[in-house]
């Protein structure tokens, strides 16, 4: 929807791009906080790629 004419559908492109960007950042700083409310350590953020890992192999 929205992506019939090439005018919106360069749009939507461009938003979609700004929208990676805008996740981009906010992946960088939870991790970011992660790390320091550990106390400096990486072992939170082992804990959350361990949850990614199991999490992301089960597809529905």
């Amino acid at each position: 929807m929205g992506e019939s004419h090439p005018t919106t559908s360069v749009r939507s492109n461009l938003f979609g791009m700004v929208d990676m960007v805008g996740m981009a950042i906010a992946m960088l700083t939870t991790a970011a906080l992660i790390v320091q409310l550990s106390g400096g350590k990486a072992i939170g953020m082992a804990w959350v790629l361990l949850g990614v890992v199991v999490g992301g192999g089960c597809r529905a």
